[in-house]
């Protein structure tokens, strides 16, 4: 039988080597408790801190824009330039001396007016020339017609006088032609621009002798990019807007839009229509042509300053109970100042217009002043 004093002895050293370790053990567990409320106390003191901020901070002043949907117009502003309706170099048909200019530069004349006269003498003088062989043609063909009757002429005979009779009948019907054409007339209506023949020139066939302008009414060229050729198909009129006239507007109609790009910029050409009774609007002024793609009777529309950037998107503020609170929303098309909001507002949001990079999400806030819209401002 063994002596108890032997058997513990064995006991206490075993348990002399586990106690540093389980000390250290301990030791652990308390120093990350100890680190963990540590983080936890200095995470509700910067809470603390940012709350007694807030409360404490002075209240930022805003002024706010009412949310009320209303007509808004996706429209494109673009360059224009306007052409004359009809641009005409008048040419001469036969060649000689001009004699006279019945009209001069700057001067309105009739489709049919005769502009300039050519020296027809020479074209006189072929003329009687032709008419008398052309008479002396008639008699032989009527003498052999008379002859075959009688069986005293040739068939062939006769066939030559007939070709020969109708050879100068195309002669002289030419050259009374050629006698017409020495008076040049204006083809068109329109106004003279210029007068490169004048009196005592000799011209050549095809010389020019007149330009002739019509601006009773201007086409207008307007370049569409390729990405809006789609939203303008079924427009009809846009405004156009010449600012070396005052800014003055007038309305042009839609005439024509090109079926192919005219440029390796991808740009179709369309071509307005405007009356231009009063002439006051002349060929090569540049303009802008405002074409509204679509019309929406209902949307919201903000200043665009009033909307923020981050790397997720765009946010405005919007004020609740006296509190600014942060809204992330969707965007479309600008019209003037104003973009169209497409997502995140409603119908009587408070939408922060001015002060809006002064405040912070949750911060209170005071509206100084609403608006309706951005106008309201300066007023």
């Amino acid at each position: 039988m063994s002596h108890p004093s032997l058997t513990q002895k064995p006991l206490c050293r075993t348990i002399w080597s586990i106690l540093p370790w389980l000390v250290l053990f301990i030791i652990l567990i308390l120093l990350f408790r100890l680190g963990h409320d540590i983080d936890v106390k200095k995470q509700q003191l910067a809470e603390s801190k940012a709350n007694s901020a807030k409360i404490s901070a002075p209240l930022v002043n805003v002024v706010v824009q009412r949310i009320i949907p209303g007509s808004m117009k996706d429209s494109l502003d673009l360059p224009a330039i306007t052409k004359a309706w009809q641009d005409l170099v008048l040419k001469t048909e036969v060649a000689g001396k001009v004699l006279s200019q019945v009209v001069k530069e700057g001067d309105f004349v009739e489709k049919g007016e005769i502009i300039a006269q050519i020296d027809p003498s020479d074209y006189q003088n072929m003329f009687d020339s032709i008419q008398a062989r052309y008479k002396l043609a008639q008699a032989n063909f009527a003498r052999l017609d008379k002859l075959r009757d009688q069986s005293a002429a040739s068939k062939s005979q006769f066939d030559e006088a007939q070709a020969a009779l109708q050879e100068l009948k195309a002669n002289l019907a030419d050259a009374r032609l050629k006698i017409l054409r020495c008076s040049v007339s204006a083809p068109i209506s329109g106004i003279i621009n210029s007068l490169p023949a004048t009196a005592g020139t000799l011209l050549a066939y095809a010389d020019p002798v007149a330009q002739i302008v019509d601006i009773s009414k201007l086409k207008i060229d307007v370049a569409i990019p390729e990405s809006d050729v789609s939203a303008i198909q079924n427009i009809q009129q846009c405004r156009v807007i010449f600012a070396s006239l005052g800014n003055m507007e007038r309305v042009a109609q839609r005439y024509f839009l090109a079926k192919q790009p005219s440029s390796a910029a991808m740009s179709y050409n369309l071509q307005l229509v405007l009356e231009n009774d009063a002439l006051d609007l002349l060929p090569g002024m540049f303009a802008r042509a405002h074409v509204i793609k679509a019309r929406y009777e209902k949307a919201i529309g903000i200043p665009l300053y009033a909307v923020l950037t981050e790397e997720d998107g765009q946010f405005v503020y919007v004020v609740e109970d006296n509190t600014a609170l942060k809204r992330k929303v969707g965007t479309g098309f600008m019209e003037g100042w104003n973009i169209q909001v497409t997502s995140g507002l409603k119908e009587n949001d408070l939408v922060v217009i001015v002060g809006q990079r002064n405040i912070e999400d949750g911060q209170k806030v005071q509206i100084v002043k609403m608006v309706k819209n951005a106008g309201e401002i300066v007023h």
